[in-house]
């Protein structure tokens, strides 16, 4: 019996060299096409949607706003965001500086501004571009202090119906966060509440 458990360490530790060494390719391959697309994208001048939005965020947070922040507050009454589930920290934050003149001074008080925001977290699919429901939450608490009417963001409005989904698909889904201990791991609400009690 001990030659064989020999013999399954040998196994199981060339396997995981390989696994190691394959990891490794993989990585030294994925720097080469990622400095490629970077070169190609400067030598013609391009920018990619994560590139726009590293790019207005840093501008709204860069202090240099002022006139540009000072036009678009002129301009931007309502902010619509759909599928807010997907949406990500840095676009959050861009939404963020878009609407921070909403909560001060003369936009505070004169002008009937509104922030609309439609997502389901049950629909969160985008985690691999950064998309956090977490964040969701944490938007939804952020512009719930920040409104003179914080009771119509802290009771979010429940969409009962669907016209994508068939009843079966829907009664799944929620039989699923039905259950408490699951809830807790798929639910932006109670993983925040977990993140407060910390």
């Amino acid at each position: 019996q001990r030659p064989h458990v020999v013999q399954q360490v040998r196994f199981d530790r060339r396997r995981a060299f390989q696994a190691y060494t394959r990891s490794l390719a993989l990585l030294i391959f994925a720097e080469f096409v990622l400095a490629r697309f970077v070169a190609a994208k400067r030598a013609q001048n391009a920018l990619d949607f994560d590139d726009l939005i590293a790019a207005l965020r840093r501008l709204l947070n860069s202090g240099q706003s002022s006139w540009i922040m000072l036009k678009l507050d002129s301009a931007i009454e309502h902010v619509l965001i759909d599928e807010a589930q997907d949406t990500t920290r840095e676009m959050w934050d861009i939404v963020r500086g878009l609407t921070e003149e909403f909560f001060a001074g003369e936009g505070k008080a004169k002008r009937n501004r509104s922030i609309f925001v439609v997502g389901d977290e049950k629909q969160s699919i985008f985690s691999f571009q950064g998309a956090d429901p977490a964040v969701f939450e944490e938007s939804r608490l952020y512009f719930a202090e920040k409104s003179l009417r914080p009771e119509n963001i802290l009771k979010p409005v429940g969409l009962n119906y669907s016209f994508r989904s068939s009843d079966d698909i829907l009664k799944a889904v929620d039989a699923v966060f039905a259950t408490p201990e699951r809830a807790e791991g798929l639910t932006a609400e109670a993983r925040y509440r977990l993140l407060l009690d910390l």
